[in-house]
This record gives structure tokens, C-alpha cells and sequence, in this order.
């Protein structure tokens, strides 16, 4: 008996108070901690009439019986206001965790077109020049931008890196047609210095062939000459 009064009232300080080593919350509600207080009130009343019963005295067994259904009584009620205020409570934080989680999904959402929006909306426009610059495209200029974030420094670049592309390629078409414009004279050259050159090699034909003639008419004249001596 003793055991079971000492750990009833054991039992009786942890709810009352709280034991946060066993896990147990102090009363969530003010009803709820007057309950106990009128519990543990009518348990001190039951504990002086059980520290005088006698066993002859049948009056005060029957008081003890009623109290003690009082107290299981006011303790159920009690341990009924804990349970509704337990789940009271669960309820609240699943509200709480489901908002939490709602204001999250839509903490995403905004960020997410934020991000489209923000970021890859502009990027498109950079996309699509490089499509057309990978294509040989060099026509294709950003807007500026002045906005001095990241993306205004990507179509700066891109406009400048374009730039110095257009300009090299135009050194180098340009310098493509003075090569083939040098290249066309220096083959008319070649041509004329071809024909010069045929043209010496027939005159030089008819001057040996003059000579020719020339030394056989000498050769004629001298056998003449000679046969008529």
C-alpha cells in the first residue's frame, strides 16, 4: 500500500509539474492543471481518513470507497482534458507543418519564376546569338544592357568578342583579295614573260636561219669564184 500511494503521488508531481528526464510536459491548459490540483486536493483527504481507518470502523470504509471513486472519477477527467489537449495540440503543429510546408511550395514557386524571369529569360536572346554566330552569323548584336549585373556583362562581351570577329574576318576577306588580286598579276606577268620569251626563241629561229642562208650563199660564191679561176 505504501508503494502504491508513494508512486501514485509520485505521479501526481509529474503531472503537475513536468519531469522533463521521463518525457513528461507540465499541463498544457490552466483547466487542465486545476484539475490535477483538485485531484491531488481530494487525494490528501483520502490519505487522512486512510492513515485512521480501523478495521472495525465500517463508516469510514464506506468514506474511503466514495472518495476513491471521486478521485478515479476527477482523475479520469483529467487524464480525458490531457488527451483533448494532446490532440488539440498535434492538430496545431500538423496545421503548423502543413502551412510551413504550403508557404515553402510557394516560397519555390516564386523563386522559380523569379529565376526564369530573372536569369534565363534574358539568357535566350544570347542563345540565340550564338546559335547564329556557331552558324557564321556576325550580323547579330545584343541590345545593351545597363543593368551592371552578370547578364549585362555577358552581352557586353558578347557584342565586343563579335566585334573583333567581324573586324577579322573583314582583314581577312580583304586581305584574301589583295593576295588574288597580286596573284592574277603575277600570272599576267608570267604569261606576258612566257610569250617574250617564245617571241625571242623565234627570233632567234630566223636569225640562224638567216645565218644559215647567208653562210650557203658565201660558200656558193666562192665555189664560183673559184671554178672561174
Amino acid at each position: 500500500v505504501k508503494q502504491t500511494i508513494s508512486l501514485f503521488e509520485s505521479s501526481m508531481q509529474h503531472l503537475l509539474n513536468g519531469n522533463k528526464a521521463k518525457g513528461i510536459a507540465s499541463p498544457m491548459t490552466l483547466e487542465i492543471s486545476d484539475q490535477l490540483k483538485k485531484v491531488e486536493s481530494l487525494w490528501v483527504k483520502y490519505r487522512q481518513n486512510l492513515s485512521l481507518e480501523e478495521p472495525s470502523s465500517t463508516d469510514l470504509s464506506k468514506e474511503l470507497q466514495n472518495q476513491t471513486v471521486i478521485i478515479l472519477t476527477e482523475m479520469n477527467r483529467a487524464v480525458q482534458m490531457m488527451e483533448v489537449a494532446s490532440n488539440t495540440q498535434v492538430k496545431k503543429n500538423m496545421y503548423i507543418t502543413l502551412g510551413l510546408m504550403s508557404l515553402l511550395m510557394l516560397l519555390s514557386s516564386f523563386l522559380y519564376i523569379f529565376t526564369q524571369q530573372s536569369l534565363m529569360k534574358p539568357l535566350l536572346p544570347l542563345r540565340e546569338a550564338l546559335r547564329k554566330f556557331a552558324k557564321g552569323n556576325l550580323t547579330c548584336s545584343l541590345p545593351e544592357n545597363d543593368s551592371g549585373d552578370e547578364i549585362s556583362s555577358l552581352y557586353a562581351d558578347y557584342n565586343e568578342a563579335r566585334k573583333n570577329c567581324s573586324s577579322m574576318m573583314k582583314q581577312i576577306i580583304q586581305s584574301s583579295e589583295e593576295l588574288s588580286a597580286s596573284s592574277t598579276q603575277l600570272e599576267v606577268a608570267a604569261k606576258e614573260s612566257v610569250a617574250g620569251i617564245e617571241q625571242q626563241y623565234r627570233e632567234i629561229e630566223l636569225i640562224s636561219t638567216a645565218m644559215s642562208e647567208i653562210t650557203a650563199t658565201v660558200q656558193d660564191v666562192a665555189e664560183n669564184s673559184a671554178n672561174a679561176s
